[in-house]
């Protein structure tokens, strides 16, 4: 949870006045506060607020904006992930200050600088926008960035289960990149091919004992995804592939 004092409500809602979309924001706020939208969603790109008009007749409030495409997200993701304080927090279920300013950095403000970063649409009658109905959908989507700040980065297009997984990834890429251990593929492609390091002393025991040492789990997706190959399990047929492999690593010949 952000410290109150600088909710991601308010410094969304301020950003929209400092474009020119603060219109209504204190009738938009009682109406998010008595209820009076009926129905809203946050998606990726969009938030809708529903709403009863007059006459049994319905407004849908649509606000929308740039969900960030893959190459966006990657420099961010890369970004976040050299940042060891900020990684942190993000993998602790938080969501830092620091993490708004990378996608700043980046060019990628989480919230709108422009009036073109933002779109706007109602069917009242009202001409102004934002509409009392928009400021109000305006608030309720501050309301959700407060009690889930990563739904500001679901509106970018970023979930926050794919964020995190993305994150640990580089993170281990960090930590295994010591300095001095990257060499370039050029000067390592005599060894590129190599069996690499010896077999563990265990598996050559499991293997000496007629196992399979460790790729019996390597085969199991293929097992669980019960494909067939010419009638025969593709798991069958793929376990002599192995061995053969496994009998060279171990320096024993040939399989035969």
């Amino acid at each position: 949870m952000s410290d109150p004092a600088h909710r991601w409500s308010s410094r969304f809602l301020d950003a929209l006045d400092a474009i020119g979309f603060g219109a209504n924001r204190r009738t938009g706020g009682r109406m998010a506060r008595a209820g009076d939208i009926v129905g809203f969603s946050l998606s990726k790109s969009i938030a809708v607020g529903v709403f009863h008009a007059h006459a049994d007749e319905i407004y849908r409030a649509r606000i929308a904006v740039r969900a960030f495409d893959h190459g966006d997200w990657a420099r961010v993701e890369r970004e976040l992930a050299a940042r060891t304080d900020c990684a942190a927090k993000l993998l602790a279920g938080e969501l830092p200050a620091e993490a708004g300013e990378v996608f700043h950095a980046l060019g990628l403000p989480l919230f709108p600088r422009d009036t073109r970063d933002i779109a706007m649409q109602c069917p009242c009658p009202n001409w102004q926008v934002p509409c009392e109905h928009l400021s109000a959908v305006c608030h309720r989507i501050g309301e959700v960035f407060d009690s889930d700040p990563f739904e500001i980065l679901a509106w970018r297009g970023r979930r926050r289960d794919a964020l995190l997984e993305r994150l640990i990834a580089l993170r281990v890429g960090v930590r295994r990149a010591e300095p001095g251990e990257s060499r370039p593929l050029a000067e390592c492609l005599d060894s590129f091919w190599g069996a690499g390091e010896p077999v563990p002393q265990r598996a050559r025991a499991r293997s000496a004992e007629g196992g399979h040492g460790g790729f019996d789990l390597l085969l199991q997706p293929a097992e669980e995804s019960g494909l067939d190959v010419a009638g025969q399990p593709i798991k069958a047929l793929l376990r002599p592939l192995y061995t053969a492999i496994t009998r060279e690593a171990r320096g024993d010949g040939p399989a035969r």
